[in-house]
């Protein structure tokens, strides 16, 4: 381990002369895109690299001047309110957006990484114009579907943005809410027509399977959709303490299975495929830890809820200390669960849904079709049955998901682009 990062600090040192990189996303430091943002933020910064972050939504305490927020919070709520009947989801945001464009002409940046523009805190049709008819180098990184649909951030199994322009859309509902009109077609060809000749922009993708996605967009496809780079895991989920969080648990079981989500409840997130799987697995404890519980999670005794407030440490030392990890998505484009328990030593089960099997370590992973029961809890049972050394599987991880090695990928795409 110690090597590892001997080796990775060495390369470092290539980075060229330091650049002024702006980094753009809705939020920072919380959620999954905005603790990538903080990693890459940090690193380029240790790098030598003048850089700057500003995000959109939910204020962050502290005095960093290279963090700046960039939203008016209160235009954001009127915004989203009116997208639920508009169904505006991208547009709008008026002075949040010219206060944006303000800073980044006042900060004059070499290029500009843009990250997820969802959560209603700029008007992404001017924004990117902006950034098109001003020849500012500018890197795309592709977390959700949102550039290759131009509406809904999830299509799931929907194959109208590929091959009808999102006409007659079925899932306005599910995307924007009840009232909403169903303008998706509109607002599609107007992401169209502000990505039409950004001859200075280059797109990343953060699975192979979503990099095949963007090659099949009318949106995207003609322009420089440059290659895929994973999101960065921090130096936290590799150190592993010897903190056992699960002693306090008082568990009966020796096998543990993790569920970490942030939605039990939505659908697309799968929690709802736990219980008939804990059913089947009575000597198996799976461990929850998700924004809300749910009220089966009294019914089955061999699955337990966690309440508390957990810090990345914690999150980490469960992972660590687990047998395996669980991922039940219908859809995810990259899951952090699977790289941060990877991370951490531990193997996971999980749905066949997009990218988490094309991110994952094959020979430390197990995925099967959406909704199969019975074979996540075949898979889960080989797993639990076998024997991992989880300091040769964090080994394997630091070198493909360690902060060190994203940035100096990212920096590479810069230097060429500028």
């Amino acid at each position: 381990m110690i090597l590892n990062h001997f080796i990775l600090n060495k390369q470092t040192k290539i980075y060229n002369e330091s650049m002024k990189i702006l980094l753009i996303n809705a939020v920072y430091g919380i959620g999954s895109t905005g603790k990538i943002v903080q990693s890459l933020h940090k690193e380029y910064m240790k790098s030598g690299h003048i850089v700057e972050c500003f995000y959109g939504r939910h204020s962050i305490k502290g005095t960093d001047s290279t963090i700046k927020k960039c939203a008016f919070e209160i235009e954001s709520k009127i915004h989203h309110l009116i997208s639920k009947i508009t169904g505006n989801i991208y547009g709008g945001m008026h002075f949040s957006t010219k206060k944006l464009i303000r800073m980044i002409k006042k900060f004059n940046p070499d290029v500009v990484h843009l990250h997820i523009l969802n959560g209603y805190f700029v008007n992404v049709y001017k924004l990117i114009n902006f950034l098109k008819k001003n020849r500012i180098k500018t890197v795309l990184t592709n977390h959700s579907d949102m550039f290759l649909t131009g509406n809904c951030g999830n299509a799931l199994d929907c194959c109208n943005w590929e091959k009808s322009e999102c006409r007659k859309c079925n899932h306005i509902k599910r995307v924007n809410g009840n009232i909403s009109l169903n303008r998706t077609h509109y607002f599609y060809r107007k992401m169209k027509l502000a990505f039409e000749h950004f001859d200075t922009l280059k797109i990343t993708n953060v699975s192979p399977w979503l990099t095949k996605r963007a090659t099949l967009s009318p949106i995207l496809n003609k322009t420089k959709i440059n290659t895929t780079v994973l999101n960065p895991i921090d130096d936290i989920f590799f150190s592993h303490s010897t903190n056992n969080p699960y002693n306090s648990l008082h568990l009966k079981s020796k096998k543990i299975v993790f569920y970490l989500t942030a939605s039990f409840d939505n659908p697309e997130k799968g929690g709802h495929n736990l219980f008939p799987i804990a059913s089947k697995m009575p000597d198996v404890t799976f461990v929850v830890k998700s924004a809300l519980p749910h009220k089966k999670f009294k019914e089955l005794k061999n699955v337990i809820f966690i309440d508390d407030v957990l810090s990345q440490k914690q999150i980490a030392d469960y992972y660590h200390y687990a047998n395996c990890s669980i991922i039940l998505s219908e859809k995810e484009t990259f899951s952090m669960v699977v790289a941060e328990s990877l991370c951490e030593g531990t193997p996971v089960v999980g749905f066949l849904s997009g990218g988490p099997e094309t991110i994952s370590m094959n020979e430390y992973s197990l995925f099967s079709e959406y909704s199969n029961v019975d074979l996540i809890v075949k898979n889960l049972n080989f797993i639990l049955s076998s024997r991992f050394n989880k300091t040769l599987i964090s080994d394997s991880a630091f070198k493909k998901y360690h902060t060190k090695t994203i940035a100096k990928e990212y920096i590479k795409i810069y230097e060429k682009n500028i």
